[in-house]
């Protein structure tokens, strides 16, 4: 993977590279996933997207194209660095923030890991990476995440990004069941910019 593939923004962990959408790509992924691992010299995009994008998937790509300055808000790709699960850069999941006003008065923080590369430490070095990101960004005071109370796997993720849980969500009457499938109830957790690491 090129050092800035494109002049695109990104962001670095010990194993993994964010690179943020663009119009262009976030428009891509939705139609021609493969055509942004070529553009990004990135493998693994025969899986994309991760189940909980898919049905945001455009609505986030619609964003971008309205609002082009909001590149780094709504979506990054989460690639593996060379090396890490294979000899080039590998998706591995997505993460992201939306800012506030864009669809409710709070900025919010999600990620996603692809099925096979789950349980490897890969959202929790997102989730971090974007809230630090996300927290540095102007007027940008505090960040929230939601998940469920029986999601421990999703509660440790926000946890070890320095979120803390402010109870249960104003959200979560509205929670399908669906979307529970037996995890609980809606919590909210919140990460302020003076916790900054």
């Amino acid at each position: 993977m090129h050092p800035q593939p494109l002049g695109m923004l990104q962001l670095h962990t010990e194993s993994l590279i964010l690179i943020a959408s663009t119009p262009q790509t976030a428009q891509l992924a939705v139609h021609d996933p493969l055509a942004v691992g070529r553009m990004l010299e990135c493998d693994g995009w025969e899986e994309w997207p991760p189940e909980t994008l898919a049905d945001v998937q455009q609505f986030f790509a619609d964003r971008l194209a309205a609002h082009p300055d909001q590149v780094g808000w709504w979506g990054w790709y989460v690639c593996a660095k060379p090396g890490i699960v294979g000899p080039r850069a590998v998706v591995v999941g997505s993460a992201g923030a939306c800012p506030p006003g864009a669809i409710g008065p709070l900025a919010l923080m999600g990620y996603s890991t692809l099925p096979k590369w789950e349980g490897r430490g890969f959202a929790s070095q997102a989730a971090q990476a974007i809230a630090d990101w996300a927290l540095a960004q102007p007027g940008i005071e505090q960040l929230f995440a939601e998940t469920f109370t029986d999601h421990h796997a999703s509660r440790k993720i926000l946890e070890k990004a320095g979120f803390v849980v402010e109870g249960v969500s104003p959200n979560d009457s509205e929670a399908a069941e669906s979307d529970r499938q037996g995890r609980g109830q809606l919590l909210r957790y919140r990460r302020d910019r003076s916790d900054q690491r």
